[in-house]
């Protein structure tokens, strides 16, 4: 069914297809978890199991996440707005977040009601009808987790790949459970604390994971060296550009935008240069999808001492650990002294505190070693991509 219903959603416009596939694995997994936690519930309390109740609250937190997913995939697909303009996409990542919190707290909960069970452990006999019913619970999360898993591929949400591990866990831990009121058949009661626990700990570990995993887009993440590359890559290839660098990449959802410099011919008008810009903003676009910003860095290097200027500042990157690149080298004036300006890229590491001691410290170094200078200016700048920790 899921295979006939991405088929069929292919074919319709991007936004609206996430949105419409958002909300059918949404309402399903609602209804199917709703009837899981029910009767887990029913038959925990019935039975005095503090691993089924604590299955089942498990099972009602997914309830509420399914609903949550619902509500942030109506906030996904609303159109961007004055007080918008960028669109609501990051509103599936709040909702993957608020999960993610709902789960830790989950777990801590059921895990001190779990050890108060290992302490002091119940005596009761699961028949086999009951067990029976727990365990169809196993098939019902596994399909809906394998189909949650075709929806998040196809839409790429962070609550849909959220609802995803929430089903296959809730799969696993029926599993678990169901063995443990297996065993107390035996008189190993004891063993559904301890089942409890585990089941505590794994909902709370999955909780963290998935808040460390949602909150980096939130307060904004560096972009990958792939994508990185990708629109170093697609900008260099434009005649006319001679390095990019400073590339800074906005996330909105699905709306991404990404800035950078590119370093031209200083000879170059200034229609030129907005029209290489143009064509270089359209080459990356088409490559990543990202609208792109470009700022026009103009660089001379048919001075006769840039040459030599630039070859001692690849030689001072190399042998300084804190720097991991320069750009916009500038090299002006003649006669008897020249002036030289650059900028120099630090890890972001370093504490903002030290940018102009090692300013500092690279302007003398330069002034006392490279003859003829007659003034330089040095700005240091910390990292915003993958030059932060690589070496360039």
């Amino acid at each position: 069914m899921a295979r006939i219903i991405l088929g069929v959603a292919g074919d319709r416009e991007a936004l609206a297809r996430k949105a419409r596939l958002g909300l059918l694995q949404g309402w399903a997994s609602v209804g199917v978890n709703a009837l899981i936690f029910l009767v887990k519930l029913i038959l925990g309390l019935a039975l005095g199991s503090i691993a089924l109740v604590a299955d089942s609250a498990d099972s009602f937190f997914d309830v509420v996440g399914s609903g949550i997913v619902v509500w942030s995939i109506h906030w996904f697909r609303r159109p961007r707005d004055r007080e918008h303009p960028f669109g609501h996409g990051r509103m599936d990542m709040v909702a993957g977040l608020i999960m993610a919190v709902l789960l830790v707290v989950v777990g801590i909960e059921l895990g001190h009601s779990s050890a108060n069970r290992i302490l002091h452990p119940p005596a009761y006999l699961a028949p086999w009808w009951m067990i029976a019913v727990v365990a169809l619970a196993i098939p019902l999360k596994e399909g809906l987790a394998t189909f949650s898993r075709k929806i998040s591929e196809a839409t790429g949400l962070s609550s849909m790949e959220a609802s995803y591990w929430y089903l296959r866990f809730d799969a696993i831990t029926s599993a678990t459970v169901t063995l443990g009121l297996i065993l107390s058949r035996r008189g190993w009661t004891v063993v559904d604390g301890w089942i409890g626990l585990f089941v505590s700990g794994m909902v709370a570990w999955t909780g963290i994971r998935l808040v460390i995993r949602d909150i980096g887009p939130l307060v904004g993440e560096a972009p990958t060296k792939e994508e990185v590359d990708g629109v170093e890559q697609a900008a260099a290839r434009v005649s006319g550009v001679r390095e990019v660098h400073d590339v800074i990449l906005h996330k909105y959802g699905d709306v991404k935008l990404v800035s950078f410099h590119i370093e031209v011919d200083a000879a170059r008008s200034a229609l030129d240069a907005h029209d290489l810009a143009e064509r270089v903003e359209d080459s990356v676009e088409q490559v990543t999808g990202c609208k792109a910003i470009v700022h026009v860095d103009p660089v001379d290097r048919g001075h006769a001492a840039y040459g030599r200027v630039r070859e001692w500042m690849e030689q001072l990157v190399a042998s300084d650990k804190r720097l991991v690149g320069f750009h916009d080298l500038r090299v002006v004036g003649g006669g008897e002294s020249f002036e030289v300006s650059v900028d120099i890229v630090v890890s972001v590491d370093l504490p903002e505190t030290g940018h102009a001691e090692i300013a500092e410290a690279v302007r003398l170094r330069m002034a006392r070693e490279i003859a003829g200078i007659g003034r330089a200016v040095v700005v240091v700048e910390a990292a915003y991509s993958g030059s932060a920790t690589e070496r360039r």
